[in-house]
């Protein structure tokens, strides 16, 4: 019998551990002296620092669990690891390893919250919670009519509200009331609010042009500007001088580039493209950026494009106005600001009655997006600040 092959064999398995030997050492090797390759994986979290080390006992007990904690996050080739796991999983099974992401048809990425699988409803909201959200938004109504100051409530649709036909087959729709329904029907009948659903211009505008991001979970410009026709129409009730913006007046412009939130959150933001929709103005904007009020404060937490600012037209026949929205708003902007002669924006749903006050608006824009709903309804602390100093 020819021993060669049993060499080769041996030879071969020997090679196999070494390499496997090799794998396994080198992300401990490579973390031990500070070499690792750059990794374009972005995590919404802060990853653990150093641990403190001193010699108490306290300190020491805790010392372990915290370094532990460190390496998991700082390991050589960690970055590389992960990206290969959740591209595996996302691209090959077609399984989010996001938790908070579903994997739709045809590069569809949606938000899981208020999705589950095996159905697309929800609960419904109970009376004494649609009675909170009615109560809180009439509210903040009475205060501003108080001082002669009109109250816009807005609600953006969530993405699978308008795009129901990309979610994964294990997500089904299921003849149910939603809680935006709900709130259209309770909210008139128990409080003086105007409320503007834009799930109806969204669905009308989808047909011509797609209206939300695929791979993130906002509306696109041409959305916005969908959405933005329908508040034109309730302010021209207030104020007849605002007209609607003309469609024409705006370029379509199409660019890809890498995936959005939801992509970012499965941590391949590269992997997922898509083509931005966007409209550029034909002719020059007649808002620009103005100064905004020192008491503002500063969210350091968030990005350029939604932090408190400030936007003038220079035509003083047009109202003043005082915009509150969550991400949903940034995509407004450009558009609503052309109605004003002054507006200030900000990105959160806390009431700021002193920053009213001081700006003098004709009108209040509330802004928030449908799966807010979800959760309890912002507080109305500056009541009882007014209250305490005598305030109305």
């Amino acid at each position: 019998m020819n021993p060669q092959p049993r060499r080769s064999q041996k030879a071969a398995h020997i090679v196999l551990v070494m390499l496997f030997a090799a794998a396994i050492a080198l992300p401990g090797l490579c973390s031990l002296f500070g070499l690792s390759p750059a990794s374009a994986l972005q995590e919404k979290r802060r990853l653990a620092s150093f641990p403190a080390f001193r010699l108490s006992r306290g300190v020491l007990l805790a010392f372990p669990q915290a370094f532990e904690t460190y390496f998991n996050d700082h390991f050589a080739f960690r970055d590389q690891l992960v990206w290969g796991y959740n591209w595996t999983k996302a691209q090959c099974l077609g399984v989010s390893p996001c938790p908070n992401v579903l994997i739709g048809k045809e590069g569809w990425l949606y938000y899981r919250d208020g999705l589950r699988d095996g159905s697309h409803a929800v609960l419904p909201l109970k009376q004494e919670e649609l009675a909170r959200w009615t109560t809180a938004l009439e509210e903040r109504r009475q205060w501003l009519a108080g001082r002669g100051v009109r109250f816009l409530v807005v609600v953006a649709p969530d993405k699978h509200t308008i795009y129901p036909e990309y979610l994964p087959e294990t997500v089904k729709p299921l003849p149910r009331e939603s809680r935006l329904d709900q709130l259209m029907a309770y909210a008139p009948a128990h409080s003086h609010l105007s409320i503007i659903d834009l799930r109806e211009p969204l669905l009308r505008a989808k047909s011509a042009a797609r209206v939300y991001h695929k791979t993130d979970s906002h509306w696109n410009e041409q959305g916005a500007f969908a959405g933005n026709g329908r508040i034109e129409e309730a302010l021209a009730v207030w104020f007849p001088r605002i007209h609607p913006l003309s469609r024409s007046s705006y370029a379509p412009i199409a660019v890809e580039a890498e995936g959005g939130d939801l992509a970012a959150m499965l941590g391949l933001p590269g992997s997922y493209r898509e083509e931005y929709l966007s409209l550029m103005r034909r002719g020059p904007q007649l808002a620009h950026a103005a100064a905004i009020d020192a008491a503002l404060p500063a969210r350091t937490d968030l990005p350029e494009y939604a932090k408190p600012s400030a936007f003038e037209s220079g035509r003083d026949f047009f109202p003043k106005a005082f915009f509150y929205h969550d991400s949903f708003g940034n995509g407004l902007k450009p558009f609503l600001c052309e109605h004003f002669c002054r507006i200030v924006t900000i990105q959160q749903n806390t009431f700021d009655a002193a920053l009213v006050e001081r700006e003098h608006p004709d009108v209040v824009l509330y802004e928030f997006v449908e799966r807010s709903l979800a959760f309890p309804p912002p507080g109305n602390d500056f009541l009882s600040a007014a209250a305490g100093t005598g305030g109305p």
